[in-house]
């Protein structure tokens, strides 16, 4: 068993009735649920294996960025103010395109749940 997210408050714990807040009544105020459907457990394997899709990914750039760079270290011999520039501006880009990635697929992920629980 694991614990996911209750549909009927979204996680919140409480429920609008009237314009009356109130605890929800299947989650009791806690705002997740034990659940035992299969279907939700995959549904958790299938984003964690994208997480370590995109880590696998993110390690393969890191592994051509070094192949290009230590290619071009070795044979043009570039100051060391232009090494470090380089270096950082690599670094910095491949971070920024892999959490760019990882929240794409959080908002993909969250806009579907949207357009099903509609």
């Amino acid at each position: 068993m694991y614990r996911i997210r209750c549909n009927r408050c979204e996680g919140t714990g409480y429920v609008e009735d009237d314009g009356r807040k109130e605890i929800c009544p299947v989650c009791l105020g806690i705002g997740s649920v034990e659940d035992t459907d299969e279907e939700g457990r995959r549904a958790s394997i299938l984003r964690s294996k994208r997480f370590y899709h995109a880590l696998f990914a993110l390690v393969v750039a890191f592994v051509i960025y070094y192949v290009i760079f230590l290619y071009y270290y070795f044979t043009y011999h570039p100051g060391t103010i232009i090494t470090v520039i380089v270096l950082l501006v690599g670094h910095l880009s491949m971070i920024l395109v892999f959490f760019a990635y990882i929240f794409l697929l959080i908002f993909r992920e969250r806009a579907t749940e949207g357009a099903v629980r509609r």
